[in-house]
């Protein structure tokens, strides 16, 4: 059996920093959604991912957040998601 500990969050990246981590990361991992300029609210389904993330990007702007608020922007008519669409219903 798989040990996982989900993690959801919020983050400010530059959109070369997003194509670059999609591009490295398995789509089945993580879902992204873009809300607005720089903002992206997202799911991993490892929590390491997070280190992950910030050691290779050197992102200081990642906030962890409850379900609902990534939920509520995820479920957004239009809205666009990267990754496994599957994991908003987690």
């Amino acid at each position: 059996m798989a040990h996982f500990t989900p993690c959801w969050f919020r983050a400010e990246l530059p959109k070369p920093t997003v194509m670059d981590f999609i591009a490295k990361t398995p789509p089945e991992l993580y879902f992204l959604v873009p809300a607005g300029g720089n903002l992206y609210y997202g799911f991993f389904l490892y929590d390491d991912m997070v280190e992950y993330l910030t050691n290779e990007f050197l992102v200081d702007a990642v906030q962890l957040l409850g379900s609902v608020e990534v939920k509520k922007t995820a479920n957004i008519p239009g809205c666009k998601i990267w990754g496994n669409q599957e994991l908003v219903h987690f």
